[in-house]
């Protein structure tokens, strides 16, 4: 299964105080490199998911549809200044971005200094 820009994986995130958690994540960039393909994921979290109070950098998925589609199972949060790079074989696709969240991806990515 192919990985792309926009697609929700889950996977080991590297955590500040040492060690990682499986976390569903965003990926924000694909980089082929002489010894593979690694995937640049932006953390998601279900904890204190507000789709009006979140920051510029954030990335809200609130709507059930939106849920479905991203193939995480409650309302998430993904933070795009919260980043990590993985291995791609490490990441298991779960869905996509809808295209409606295109411009709120964009704009999050924008307000993260990523683009």
């Amino acid at each position: 299964m192919e990985i792309g820009v926009g697609d929700i994986v889950f996977c080991q995130f590297p955590m500040e105080e040492g060690g990682s958690l499986p976390h569903f994540c965003i990926v924000i960039e694909v980089e082929e490199t002489i010894t593979g393909s690694r995937v640049h994921v932006a953390f998601g979290s279900s904890k204190s998911v507000s789709e009006s109070g979140h920051l510029n950098w954030e990335l809200v998925v609130t709507k059930e549809v939106d849920i479905r589609d991203c193939g995480v199972h409650l309302p998430t949060r993904f933070d795009l200044n919260k980043t990590a790079w993985k291995p791609i074989e490490a990441c298991c696709k779960k869905g996509s971005i809808p295209k409606r969240l295109y411009g709120a991806f964009r704009s999050a990515a924008i307000h993260a200094g990523l683009i």
